[in-house]
């Protein structure tokens, strides 16, 4: 099936850059341990810029918090899509800006549940839940969505021993000033701001 696809769109495109899905398509080849990759907003007239978020198997590797593209990863990608771009055209790379998010709430849980080992389950849980480029077996939320309070609640709610959910509160923190601000409107979505 790769192979297929990989065929017809070299047919299609003749190896170039003719699209913005040919520029995403092209990334994930030049970078295949991509777990997103996004066209973000040009600056000027001929350009692109694509963002990349790394995957990452586990939340023990080093850096899968604060996901980011090493700049020689960043460098060679720009290169491959380079060659196949344009003359008249600029093509960037780079990574997400991330705004960490904490999680506030107030639950209600079962007599017989050992509130430690709730918190740990939660915190892991949540934490996971928060970033998606890591590979789990579990419930998370979509980079292209955004974070929602709906989605928080009903992942709360999922554990066990956790009978109610009575405030739940979402902030985020500016990585560049150390402000914290709480979501009113319900939804966190990725910056498409570059580091």
């Amino acid at each position: 099936v790769m192979f297929r696809q990989r065929v017809s769109q070299r047919l299609r495109t003749k190896d170039r850059l003719s699209s913005q899905w040919d520029s995403l398509t092209l990334t994930r080849e030049a970078f295949p341990g991509a777990f997103y990759t996004r066209i973000l907003p040009a600056t000027r007239p001929g350009a692109v810029c694509v963002g990349v978020i790394p995957r990452y198997d586990n939340a023990g590797a080093i850096g899968a918090l604060r996901p980011a593209v090493s700049a020689d990863g960043l460098q060679l990608i720009r290169q491959y899509l380079a060659r196949r771009l344009s003359a008249m055209a600029q093509v960037s790379v780079c990574n997400f800006r991330y705004e960490p998010v904490q999680v506030i709430a107030t639950l209600v849980i079962g007599a017989w549940v050992n509130a430690n080992d709730l918190m740990q389950s939660l915190t892991q849980g949540i934490t996971l839940f928060l970033s998606p480029w890591i590979a789990a077996a579990q419930a998370q939320y979509s980079v292209s969505s955004g974070v929602s309070h709906g989605a928080v609640l009903s992942f709360l709610a999922s554990f066990d021993g956790v009978t109610a959910v009575q405030r739940l509160q979402l902030c985020k923190s500016g990585a560049d000033n150390g402000e914290e601000s709480y979501a009113t409107d319900g939804l966190l979505v990725p910056t498409d701001a570059r580091r």
